[in-house]
């Protein structure tokens, strides 16, 4: 036990040493310190302030795409088709030319341009899935992250999924 706490000691004191012989090398080898990235100015007035979308505009459906998938999955010749397959086969007939483009949209703007992001169809998708109480979560797709670069501003994207779920009643 005498030599744990001999050891810990020694151990303790060679950070201690370590800490106050601590030399900047940046000011002693004549370095000076420089910001790589200019000052950014948050609350300047170059920024326009945006309204940040409700959920339920996120969600958002038009009438008339609401009664199109409700047309679809309310289809006698679909009832025996169980209710998560009718939706993914709704997705799939309706949005077989759907075109992955960078923005994002909410779902009624999704549907209606047939094209945008994975988030946009996530998001789509649980549109759909609401109207007729499937359970959907989402998960992260394990792949390279997107990167784009626009003015000074690097930003990273990763894709996201939609799990759709059969349901437990």
């Amino acid at each position: 036990m005498n030599w744990i706490f001999r050891l810990i000691t020694m151990f303790g004191s060679l950070l201690m040493m370590g800490c106050a012989n601590h030399n900047d090398l940046s000011t002693s080898a004549g370095i000076k310190s420089t910001s790589i990235a200019p000052h950014i100015n948050w609350q300047g007035d170059t920024y326009t302030l945006i309204e940040v979308p409700q959920v339920e505009d996120v969600f958002y459906l038009n009438k008339a795409s609401k009664q199109h998938f409700l047309s679809f999955y309310n289809d006698p010749q679909n009832q025996s088709t169980d209710k998560h397959k009718c939706l993914y086969q709704y997705l799939e007939r309706f949005l077989s030319g759907f075109t992955y483009k960078g923005d994002t949209y909410n779902a009624d703007l999704t549907a209606i341009k047939d094209a945008s992001n994975c988030l946009s169809l996530a998001i789509l998708t649980k549109a759909y899935a609401s109207l007729v109480g499937i359970k959907v979560e989402y998960g992260k797709v394990n792949s390279a992250p997107v990167y784009s670069r626009e003015s000074d501003i690097m930003t990273m994207f990763w894709h996201v999924q939609t799990h759709v779920f059969a349901s437990t009643q």
